[in-house]
This record gives structure tokens, sequence and C-alpha cells, in this order.
């Protein structure tokens, strides 16, 4: 079955620092599965902040993180640490508390294309059923400012 599902979200980021907010599954969808189970999902806000830390961005760079992420009645935290280098290729990991430890590793491209790919190690009760699990993101970021366009006149009364 297919189900109508919406998110809203914004993001701001300066040269060393960013932070987004995101709340997902705005509609609260009911999924139901092949078998004839039926799923509610919950309406999720992401709350997510990183800083970056270095001596020379251009060359190496730390990159703190953390995200917190809410259905309104439980919370999961993650924090991760990254290293950029050359601001092209970045791999990093981290902890998502009593949950998994995830391991990423990404490719920035000058074109405003990022690829990633993480695997979570499981710490939690799951890892008896699973011994982890594989995530690729694909983004692409656009610039929103425009540059006014040059304007010139030309007339034949201003020599």
């Amino acid at each position: 079955k297919v189900a109508f599902d919406v998110g809203i979200g914004a993001y701001y980021q300066s040269p060393m620092a960013y932070a987004s907010l995101a709340v997902q599954h705005l509609t609260a969808p009911d999924i139901e599965m092949a078998s004839g189970l039926a799923y509610k999902v919950r309406p999720t806000m992401v709350i997510a902040a990183g800083r970056l830390l270095a001596k020379d961005v251009n060359v190496r760079s730390l990159e703190p993180r953390f995200e917190l992420r809410t259905d309104f009645s439980t919370m999961q935290l993650e924090m991760t640490l990254n290293v950029n280098i050359r601001q092209r290729v970045w791999f990093g990991s981290g902890v998502r508390l009593q949950d998994a430890i995830p391991i990423s590793l990404g490719v920035h491209f000058k074109n405003g294309l990022d690829i990633a790919y993480t695997y979570d190690i499981n710490i939690s009760k799951l890892r008896r059923y699973s011994s982890g699990s594989h995530d690729v993101a694909v983004r692409y970021s656009f610039d929103l400012r425009r540059d006014k366009p040059k304007t010139t006149y030309k007339s034949v009364r201003i020599l």
C-alpha cells in the first residue's frame, strides 16, 4: 500500500558551522505491510548541529556533530566525529546511544553532489538478530544566492 507522507526542514550553514531542524512524517501515515500488519508512522523532529575545528580547513579538519531525534515520546542522541580531508573526502565514527555505532565514509564533489556510505554496528538488543545495517546517501546542494547581472546602458546622447 502506498501512503502519502510529508516532511519539512531548514538548514543553515556558515563557513565553520551548521545547524538544521526538520520534522518528518507530518501526515503520520498508516503503513500496511504485505503480511496484513499495520503500522502508524509517528511525526519525528530532528535537530542537528556541527562545527569545523581546524587550523587549515583546506587541508584537514575535525567535525564534531550531534543529532537529537524525537517522536515526542522518546528521544535518541547521536554524536559523531568526522575527519575532513581537503574538503573532498571525509570519514568518521560515533555513537547513537543505546542503538548503534555508525562508521561513515563520504565524498564531496565540486558540483554540489555528495555521496556517503555508513555501516551501523548494532549495540542494542537487535544485535542478536542483525549484525548491522548499510546506508547509502546521495545529496545535491545548490546555492540560492544569485548575483545581479551587470547592467549597462548605451545611448547616443551620452558620448
